[in-house]
């Protein structure tokens, strides 16, 4: 199995990922930590999603698998477009932020999230960071979308539109499930994560 990378979503909780961790086994893997989030100190140099994603980019080894929760996944779509020859695919779970709004119908997170983790960085809830669709199309990597469909934050909405946009994505929707399906629904997406991953290890061989 190639070496994966987990992005945490919005709460930065390193934890989220234990019980798909623990059912796929990676050989390799790295689970990101924020500065600012989770307890981890906050970095004065950090102050918005592109800052955060050059800060966590230089750690994550070449052709690795990026696994992405929600606002994860704006930082894994970002080093897909500016390392793109560095990443061998992408894993988007629920994303939410970075997409236009009109088209998703997702309901507004900030002001929950900023009532429940109030020792989160100010930026975060004020960056809007939107890719467009030509940004997406220029994103020539394998990419697994896995959305839960009674998910008010990430409609399937959003996953559809992202798989309409990625030259080479597949979508597959998750009865029942709902934002954190990554950690509720672990046994029902890990064989489609490994399906993902056994054909990337099939099409480089």
């Amino acid at each position: 199995m190639p070496s994966l990378v987990f992005l945490p979503g919005a709460s930065g909780s390193q934890k989220f990922w234990e019980p798909l961790i623990e059912l796929l086994q990676p050989n390799e893997f790295q689970v990101v930590a924020y500065p600012g989030f989770d307890g981890c100190p906050a970095s004065e140099g950090i102050r918005n999603l592109a800052d955060l994603q050059h800060y966590i980019s230089h750690p994550i080894k070449d052709h690795s698998i990026l696994i992405a929760q929600s606002m994860g996944g704006v930082l894994a779509v970002g080093m897909a477009m500016s390392q793109q020859s560095c990443i061998r695919g992408l894993i988007l779970i629920a994303t939410s932020g970075g997409v236009e709004t009109e088209i998703s119908g997702c309901i507004d997170w900030r002001e929950k999230y900023a009532n429940e983790f109030h020792q989160c960085p100010k930026w975060f809830i004020e960056d809007h960071t939107v890719y467009k669709r030509e940004q997406l199309q220029d994103i020539n990597l394998p990419v697994l979308l896995l959305w839960g469909d009674q998910d008010p934050l990430s409609t399937i909405a959003v996953g559809q539109y992202l798989e309409s946009c990625f030259v080479d994505a597949e979508l597959h929707i998750i009865q029942g499930a709902e934002h954190h399906l990554a950690s509720t629904h672990a046994a029902e997406i890990t064989p489609i994560i490994q399906a993902f991953l056994q054909k990337l290890s099939t099409n480089e061989s």
